[in-house]
Formats: structure tokens, C-alpha cells, sequence
């Protein structure tokens, strides 16, 4: 501030005595935070400016063209590979979106140190061994949203090889193919992750950088007509489309004659050899123009238009003039109005003397001081209340006329044209247009319901009819029912039950009396819950029963048939039909082999008792006193006695292959699975490969067929992917992959693509021959290293001396053997 006022004195002395006040700067806000500025809009943000000592509030939030370094988190207490980024200051004053960082990671086993803490892979012993050599896993080393196991937006998981380590011992290697969230950009996708797609500050996703649009910086209206022409906006890298438009053409300020429209308005040389119009100065121009009327130099004054002589001419110049709008009358050079003007009163030569006024055309005599003369007479116009302001205004009887205006008497306000009382009136209780509802009154300009009527859900109601709102708030009375006297009653005999009005003698919820409900089958009669015909009321059940036929109420409620009389028949509890009481119970006489047919009547062992009538179950025929069935005993096939082979079965009597099955010299077998005798017999198949329906084919773990041989395409070094590819480490997935965390299979062939010349940063990618593959990247070879994604030498790069990020700032802010001087 001390430097700012000195540098203020001096321009007041060196300048002011030959250039006057011009060289004072306009003094500007100081500031040291942001929220200094929060009063100076649009100044509102706290620069530094160039050559400035302290900060001021500016409109911009930096200086055009700057760089700077950004962290969205501490990167003092972090540890590599996490670095800081860069943003720029773009042309309209607002920093872009920070550029390179890299910010810590959860840790996972890939011997990176994600979490940035000095330290790899520290997640406890033995949690990055592994065992099988060869073995994947999915891993991911960014974060997941609440809820859900999968990365979100553009974020993928990648794959993890179970890979030989140091000493020998298997454990994961780095986490391939994953993408982790990058910063949000203004690209319609969710790079963040973050479940939202281009989430930056509100306004801040304009556009797309490197996006091009049409422009117009003038009226769009001319754009496309004549010579103008729109132009091109680019999206800056801060994704905001640049100020300037680039290219367009805008109207010119006058028509040239040459052949085109400059002024863009339709008409190309319209003020160039143009016959129908007059020539003034050089310029072709119209000649009924307020500034040329008629003739060069004829100009139409204030309130006048050009009109032309004679309405009928048109064509070629036609004779016009100046003429007064509206009822006024040129008098001389000016347009005056003959009913009120003193010097012109009733025509242009009469006069009025210096105590007459004019009106309505004639001079009359002056009215005193503080008077004006009204139809003949005096009158004061600031409180006549016929003649308040001017003669004729009167004002309306609830309204004075105080200082030439008509104002609401006392007590009353205005609104709008109407002078009302704000404590009284309806339709503005308490301020101009705040209307009250209906049912309410204005009482001391606060809107409440009238006698007799409530408040419910802020409006008023009158309780005794409503039927949404019967007696209190909310009380509503159903369809079909009234509301009388503050309660919901039922019209003719009805009586009210429930929000329902019901019949109590036939209603079977409300019978008798509201909220008495017939239940277990009951209906009301009468009043009175009643069973129907021929069903009895068990209080035990709530229920009505038939006790000639319910077991559990057989002949009375409560009385339930024992397990040995299960059924109820006439109120009697008896055995079921087919049944008999053979003294312990009901028994089945036509299935019991132990009476069969009748109580006490036993079959031998090996019978059974089949529709009461003891023998061989139904098909079957004894043999060597055994009961079997010679359809399907193997050892008695169509008769006793007549045993198949073992591998046969017993069909419908006769011996024979099962079903599925064929035989095949002297043997049965299943074709369809059978490598022998795959789909015929005979037909053998190879010994890599399985019979399966019918057919010789591969098996499951080993699909593919490579030279008559099976194999697996996804994990066969020798076949990955396609018969005769063949890997130098491994195949996973169909895919060459190397054992080497660094590596990168290109064709079969596991290569450093970060240092190889032939697959410089990818497979395929070759460096020329004077050009070095440093990290992934063709540098020259006086240029080897690789810096922010720039080839540089740092042993002569003023920007990155001795090392990437080193800048030289001191001294000549040169980079000499990698030193700065």
C-alpha cells in the first residue's frame, strides 16, 4: 500500500504540471484473501498483479499466459510416483483445469508403492504370494463407490499373473490392463469415476476443448446476408469458448459502389447511380429523408417528417417537404401547437400579450400567482380536486388532491389505481394485492376466518356443513352422508358407522349395533348374527360347522371323531368307506394282508392282498415259490427261470441291450459316450479326445483342435489364441503374456517397449535410427530424456537442469553440463 501511494506523489509531481490529472492511476482495492473482495464486484478476485507489490481485486482470477503448479491434495508429505500437476491462465482471465498430478491410490500388490508413502506393496506379510505359477486374478487399485463392487464411469478393473519374484518365491505381479480415475474433463464422461459424468464447477463444461463453432459478433440478423459472414469460436483447453471471434465479417458503416452489399442489408450499391434519387456530398441518398428533403441541404427539425408534395408522384424524384406531426402547424422553422401556445395562439401570427395565457386557440387574461385558468376561471391546480395537476383532471371520491396530485386520503393506501384500507379490505389485507381466501375476513390487516368457520390445512371451513371437515379439522364424512350440526349423519334411515352409513339389521359388520361384525360364516338377520340353514355356531371356532358331517364337531361342537373312526357320517363317527372295525381300529379289507377281504383273514409272506384276495402282486408269476415279474426280472425274462446277461436288460419279456444302448460284437454299448464306438461301432476315436453325443470332439478344458491334437487356445504357449501361435512365456486368455513385469509380448517375442527401439511405447512403434526409446517415447539422441512428455537434454534444458523439474531461475537462467549458471 506504502509503495502504491508513493508511486500516486510522484505522478502528482513530475506530471501534473504539464499533463494534468491523466497520469493519476485510478486507485484500486487491496487485498489479501479472496473474501476481501466479496463487496467489489465484479472485482472479485485477489491478484497479485505484474510489477505490483501488493494484491489487488481484479475481474480476473490470474494473469493471461501464466503457469503455475496444482495439487488437489499435500504433496509435500508424499512420496513418488505421486507428483504435482500444472494448470494456465487462458485468455479470458480463468485458470484451466489442473493438468499431470498424480494423487495417491489404495495399495495393492503390483510392486508399485500406490498410497505414496514411501513404501511398496505394505499390506502385511504374505498377503502378495501366490501359488499356482500362471494363476490370475482381477484387481483394481482406484476406488469404489458405496455399494458396489465394480469401478464406476470410464474406471476398469485390470489382471493380475501369479509370477516368479525374487528368490524364487511366486507372487502377483503388476495390475494389467486397469484404468484408474483421471481428472473430470467436459467430455459427456465420467473420467473421475465419481458415478457423474462431467461434475466440474457449475458453467465450467462449455464446450470440448479443441471444439469448433460458428460465431457472430454483431446482429445476427445480418450474418449470412450481403458480405457479412459468421465466424469461428474455438474451446479452450479450460473448456470454455474463446472470447473473440475469429473471422466474421460485420456490416460496413457505408455503401461502396462496387458491385457488392457491404451494409448487408439486402441491396447491393443502393446509394451509387441511382436516378431515383438525389446526390448530395458525393452520396447517393434518399430524397424524402428527414436530411435531405427534397433538395441537399433541406433539413427537417424536431418533430417534423419529410412527406412528399404531391401523394400521387412516384417515381424519380418527386417535390416534398417538411411537415409537423401530429395537429401542429410549422410556424417558421418550428412545429407549434395553436390551441396553447402564447406566440402562436390560433394561428402563426397572433401573439398574446405578456398578461394573457392561450387557450383553446384564443389569448385570455392571466390568472394571479398560484392560479391557473380552468373553462374561464381561476383555479389552484396543486389542490383543485376537478382540476388537480391540469384542467379536467379530476380526482375520484376517495382520493384529495394534495401538491398537483391526486393521493388516497388519510388512512387509505394505494394499489394500483384503487385507494383501499389495508386493515379492512379483502382483496389487499395488509399490503396491496395479498387477497383473502374464501370464508375470511380482513380484521386489523391480518386475513382469519370468519364466526363460525376453522382453519384446516390453511384454509377456512365452516364446521357445521363441511362434510370434508365435520366438526373438527380432517373429519371427513363419507360419500353418500351429510354433515348436520358438526356431525356426519346418514340421510332417511341410515345409521352412521365407521364413515359408512349402513342397514345395522342387515349389515353383516355392523349388525345391531356399529362395529358388531358377524364372523365364521354368519350373516345378519334382523340384528342378530345368525348361521346358515342346517350349520351350527362353535364359540370354540367362531365359526358355523355342519356337526352331521365336521369330524371335529360330529353331532355336537367339540366333539371330534378318534383316529379310528375318522369320519363323521349323520352325526356318528364311523369307519371311512372300504374300511371295517376289526376291534383295533378301522382296517383296509381290500389291501390289509392281514385281513384281507375280512377281518382276521391272513395272506402268506410273499402275497399281497390285492382287492381283498390274497397272491403275486398284479403281473407277477411264482417261481421257486417267489412272486416276480417275467417282464422285467432279469433272472426270469418271459419265463421262470431264463436268465440274461449281465450287461443286458429284461424288456417287455425278452433279453437286450438298455435303452441308449447297442450291441457291439457280443457287448452292450452306449454310442453317444463310448471312444471305442463313437456313434457306430467300431468307430473309434483319437486319444486326446471324448465321444460325446455321438460324436468325437475335444474335451471342455481342451476345446481346440490344433494338428489333430487338443489343446486349450486360452492357455497353450504353443497354440495362443489360434493353432500355431506359439508364446515365449506364457498364454492367458488367448494372449501372449510376459513373465517380466516390464515386458510386453509383440508377435510371440516378450520385448521392454519402454526401452526398445523396434517397439518403442507399443508394439510395432520403431524409432528412427538416430533416435533413442527412452520410457516409451523416440527422443533424439542429443535430446534422451524424457521430461513431462517432452524430450529434452538435460544437461543444456534451462526448464529440467540435471533433472526433469529442476528450472533455472537465478542468475543468467542458463543450463550449462546440467548445472544452472
Amino acid at each position: 500500500m506504502e509503495s502504491l501511494m508513493f508511486r500516486w506523489l510522484l505522478c502528482f509531481l513530475l506530471c501534473l504540471p504539464w499533463l494534468g490529472w491523466s497520469c493519476i492511476p485510478k486507485a484500486k482495492r487491496a487485498c489479501e484473501v479472496a473474501d476481501d473482495c466479496k463487496n467489489s464486484a465484479p472485482a472479485v478476485f485477489c491478484v497479485l498483479m505484474p510489477n505490483a507489490t501488493v494484491k489487488t481485486c481484479e475481474t480476473q482470477e490470474c494473469i493471461p499466459g501464466t503457469v503455475e503448479t496444482c495439487s488437489s491434495v499435500d504433496q509435500t508429505t508424499l512420496f513418488p510416483p505421486c507428483q504435482v500437476g500444472e494448470r494456465f491462465c487462458d485468455v479470458s482471465g480463468r485458470w484451466s483445469v489442473c493438468k499431470g498430478e498424480v494423487t495417491p491410490i489404495p495399495e495393492i500388490c503390483d510392486l508399485l508403492d500406490n498410497d505414496c508413502d514411501g513404501q511398496i506393496d505394505n499390506l502385511g506379510e504374505g498377503v502378495c504370494t501366490c501359488l499356482a505359477l500362471g494363476a490370475q486374478r482381477p484387481c483394481y487399485a482406484g476406488p469404489l463407490l458405496d455399494g458396489r463392487t465394480e469401478p464406476a464411469g470410464t474406471c476398469r478393473r485390470g489382471v493380475q499373473i501369479c509370477e516368479i519374484a525374487e528368490g524364487g518365491a511366486n507372487r502377483w505381479g503388476p495390475c494389467r490392463g486397469q484404468v484408474l480415475p483421471a481428472p473430470e474433463r467436459c467430455d459427456g464422461l465420467d473420467t473421475d469415476c465419481d458415478g457423474k459424468i462431467d461434475n466440474l464447477l457449475e458453467g465450467a463444461c462449455e464446450c470440448a476443448p479443441g471444439d469448433v463453432r460458428a460465431c457472430y459478433s454483431g446482429d445476427p440478423r445480418f450474418a449470412g446476408t450481403g458480405n457479412c459472414r459468421k465466424g469461428t469460436q474455438r474451446c479452450l483447453e479450460n473448456s470454455r469458448w474463446s472470447v473473440s471471434c475469429e473471422g466474421d465479417v460485420l456490416p460496413a458503416a457505408n455503401e461502396a459502389c462496387n458491385g457488392q452489399d457491404d451494409d448487408c442489408d439486402g441491396k447491393t450499391d443502393e446509394d451509387c447511380d441511382c436516378p431515383s434519387k438525389v446526390v448530395c456530398g458525393g452520396k447517393c441518398l434518399s430524397a424524402w429523408s428527414n436530411t435531405y428533403c427534397g433538395s441537399c441541404g433541406n433539413f427537417c427539425g424536431e418533430g417534423q417528417e419529410c412527406a412528399s408534395e404531391d401523394p400521387s408522384c412516384s417515381g424519380g424524384i418527386c417535390p416534398s417537404k417538411c411537415r409537423c406531426l401530429g395537429d401542429r402547424v410549422l410556424c417558421g422553422s418550428l412545429c407549434v401547437d395553436l390551441q396553447n401556445n402564447p406566440q402562436h395562439c390560433g394561428d402563426c401570427a397572433t401573439s398574446c400579450a405578456a398578461n394573457e395565457s392561450c387557450q383553446g386557440g384564443n389569448c385570455v387574461a392571466s390568472c394571479g400567482e398560484g392560479t391557473s385558468s380552468c373553462n374561464g376561471s381561476c383555479v389552484d391546480l396543486q389542490s383543485s380536486e376537478q382540476h388537480c395537476g391540469s384542467c379536467g383532471k379530476s380526482c375520484p371520491e376517495n382520493k384529495l388532491c394534495r401538491a398537483g396530485a391526486c393521493v388516497c386520503k388519510d388512512g387509505l393506501f394505494l394499489c394500483g389505481e384503487d385507494c383501499v384500507d389495508p386493515k379492512l379490505d379483502t382483496a389487499h389485507c395488509g399490503a396491496c394485492n395479498k387477497a383473502c381466501g374464501s370464508g375470511e375476513l380482513c380484521k386489523d390487516g391480518v386475513c382469519d376466518c370468519a364466526i363460525g368457520w376453522v382453519r384446516c390445512s390453511g384454509v377456512c371451513v365452516e364446521v357445521k356443513t363441511n362434510t370434508s371437515h365435520c366438526g373438527t379439522c380432517d373429519n371427513a364424512c363419507s360419500s353418500g352422508s351429510l354433515c348436520e350440526n358438526s356431525k356426519c349423519v346418514c340421510p332417511n334411515s341410515g345409521t352412521y358407522c365407521g364413515g359408512d352409513c349402513v342397514d345395522i339389521q342387515k349389515d353383516n359388520k355392523h349388525c345391531g349395533a356399529c362395529g358388531t361384525a358377524c364372523e365364521g360364516g354368519q350373516f345378519c338377520d334382523q340384528g342378530t348374527c345368525v348361521c346358515p340353514s342346517g350349520k351350527t355356531y362353535c364359540a370354540s371356532v367362531k365359526r358355523c360347522v355342519d356337526i352331521q358331517t365336521d369330524v371335529a364337531h360330529c353331532g355336537a361342537c367339540d366333539s371330534a371323531c378318534p383316529t379310528e373312526k375318522p369320519a363323521c357320517v349323520a352325526g356318528k363317527c364311523e369307519c371311512t368307506s372300504g374300511k371295517l372295525d376289526c376291534g383295533a381300529g378301522c382296517q383296509d379289507i381290500l389291501s390289509d394282508k392281514d385281513n384281507c377281504g375280512a377281518c382276521g383273514k391272513k395272506c402268506g409272506a410273499l402275497d399281497t392282498c390285492q382287492a381283498g384276495i390274497c397272491g403275486c402282486p398284479l403281473g407277477g408269476v411264482r417261481c421257486g415259490g417267489t412272486c416276480v415279474n417275467t417282464q422285467s426280472d432279469k433272472n426270469h425274462c418271459g419265463t421262470c427261470g431264463n436268465a440274461c446277461r449281465t450287461d443286458q436288460a429284461c424288456r417287455n419279456g425278452v433279453c437286450g441291450c438298455p435303452n441308449g444302448e447297442q450291441d457291439c460284437a457280443g457287448k452292450c454299448t452306449n454310442l453317444q459316450t463310448d471312444l471305442s464306438n463313437c456313434g457306430a461301432c467300431g468307430a473309434a476315436c483319437g486319444a486326446t479326445y471324448v465321444c460325446r453325443n455321438g460324436g468325437c470332439t475335444c474335451p471342455v478344458l481342451t476345446p481346440d483342435a490344433c494338428g489333430g491334437v487338443c489343446t486349450n487356445k486360452l492357455s497353450d504357449k504353443n497354440n495362443c489364441g489360434s493353432c500355431g501361435r506359439v508364446c515365449q512365456d506364457l498364454c492367458t486368455l488367448g494372449n501372449c503374456v510376459c513373465l517380466l513385469v516390464t515386458q510386453t509380448d509383440c508377435s510371440g517375442r516378450c520385448v521392454d517397449t519402454l526401452l526398445d527401439k523396434n517397439n518403442c511405447g507399443g508394439c510395432g512403434k520403431k524409432c528412427a535410427s538416430d533416435q533413442l526409446c527412452t520410457l516409451g517415447n523416440c527422443c533424439p539422441l542429443l535430446r534422451p530424456t524424457l521430461c513431462g512428455g517432452q524430450c529434452v537434454n538435460t544437461a543444456t534444458n534451462a526448464d529440467h537442469c540435471g533433472s526433469c523439474g529442476k528450472k533455472c531461475s537465478g542468475g543468467l537462467g542458463l543450463c550449462v553440463a546440467g548445472l544452472c549458471t
